[in-house]
């Protein structure tokens, strides 16, 4: 790997996992790579045990409060909180804002998951709540990352093959 790290996977549903570890099994990286089922409001780890959290397309299905502090209490002081996800602009032009609000409720469906995309804005809101600090939020809209985007949709097996 190439900078020397151990990485712990964590997914409530046993069947990411299986993909997970495929995958990693694939890149060959099982002596630095492990997986297990795990929730993200009660992870089983120590105070102060990670030097990052990282989330990818989980966080917005969270209830942020209780996923934060969590995150926030097995990073250690120096440690870092990376999430990447999909959001809405701070301002969403009216002739948009019922097929934003229609994909919201199709990933409720989808899911049977809470969801709401959330603005930059209220994402650094909810960082700092939970006593985040020097938050950069970073945008690429989703028209620059068309691409990027459809594949991470098929890797999560939303897209048709």
């Amino acid at each position: 790997m190439k900078y020397g790290c151990s990485i712990i996977g964590i997914d409530l549903a046993e069947h990411m996992i299986r993909k997970a570890r495929c995958r990693v099994n694939q890149l060959d990286l099982t002596s630095q790579v492990t997986f297990q089922r795990g929730d993200a409001y009660r992870l089983e780890f120590p105070p102060e045990s990670f030097d990052v959290v990282l989330t990818v397309f989980v966080s917005q299905f969270l209830d942020k409060q209780l996923a934060f502090q969590e995150f926030y209490r097995v990073l250690k002081p120096s440690g870092r909180l990376g999430i990447n996800e999909t959001y809405k602009a701070d301002e969403v032009p009216i002739e948009a804002i019922e097929k934003v609000r229609e994909g919201e409720r199709t990933y409720q469906e989808l899911t049977e998951l809470s969801f709401k995309l959330n603005t930059p804005t209220e994402w650094k809101q909810a960082f700092e709540k939970n006593n985040f600090e020097n938050v950069i939020v970073e945008e690429f809209p989703n028209f620059q990352q068309r691409s990027i985007s459809l594949n991470i949709i098929n890797e999560f097996g939303g897209g048709e093959n």
